[in-house]
């Protein structure tokens, strides 16, 4: 005869896993309560609606689960649970959107196509150094789009977002400085966007002794968000906005 787990505790465990998906560090290999929880998500079905209606009315949506994690996104960009910036509202309308433009080219560079996104395998990391090269040639490749014949950039938006990065020195005059994060170059506007994608657990970053060679890991949450229909850049998106009213 089948054991049926009480419906309080589906209520308890359905909610201790969200708040275990939401909590950046854990992983299911290591946790072993994560671990059991993912699997009775994936084999009761009770269990698992149980834990939908509790996502939806944490205004939740989960895009995906796995053996590793289960993989959630805010509903919406009001909730509590939403990617935002505590310090965006000093930034000026073109520093966000070359903070967008950074993270574009993060995404970008990590998964530069459609077999990336979907591939089963490992994802590869990239050295910080890669990284920064990667832009500055993002940023060549998007002005020679713009002053191209026939294929300009019609977004004054974006355009004025590229002129900020453009106009900003490729790094500074050491190599240490060249990966603090800040306004006053590519490599630190760069920065912000890793450090705040870090803390989301969209990358992963093992320091080195030589702070350029430092390899950075995006993880399979980022692939996931970047897959998903409204998904990593709708959200930073939505970052370009200061507030409801512009």
């Amino acid at each position: 005869m089948t054991t049926l787990t009480p419906p309080n505790t589906n209520v308890r465990d359905a909610t201790r896993l969200l708040m275990m998906s939401m909590t950046p560090g854990i992983n299911a290999t290591q946790n072993k309560e994560y671990q059991g929880l993912l699997q009775r998500y994936s084999g009761e079905p009770d269990f698992q609606k149980c834990v939908q209606q509790a996502a939806e009315g944490m205004d939740l949506r989960i895009l995906e689960s796995d053996i590793r994690n289960l993989y959630l996104r805010a509903e919406t960009k009001d909730s509590v649970f939403a990617y935002r910036l505590s310090d965006m509202r000093t930034y000026q309308p073109s520093q966000r959107v070359a903070y967008f433009l950074c993270a574009i080219s993060l995404s970008a560079t990590f998964f530069p196509d459609v077999q990336s996104l979907t591939s089963s395998g490992a994802l590869a990391p990239l050295t910080r150094k890669e990284l920064h090269d990667a832009l500055n040639d993002h940023i060549v490749a998007l002005v020679k789009a713009s002053t191209a014949a026939n294929t300009t950039i019609n977004d004054t938006t974006i355009k004025t977002g590229l002129d900020v990065l453009q106009a900003l020195p490729a790094s500074r005059i050491n190599a240490a400085a060249s990966y603090r994060g800040g306004l006053t170059s590519r490599s630190g506007v760069l920065e912000l966007v890793m450090g705040d994608m870090k803390d989301q657990g969209f990358l992963r970053i093992d320091e080195q002794s030589s702070v350029e060679a430092s390899q950075v890991f995006p993880t399979h949450k980022f692939r996931q968000h970047l897959g998903a229909e409204g998904g990593a850049i709708e959200i930073l998106m939505t970052l370009l906005k200061k507030d409801d009213n512009e």
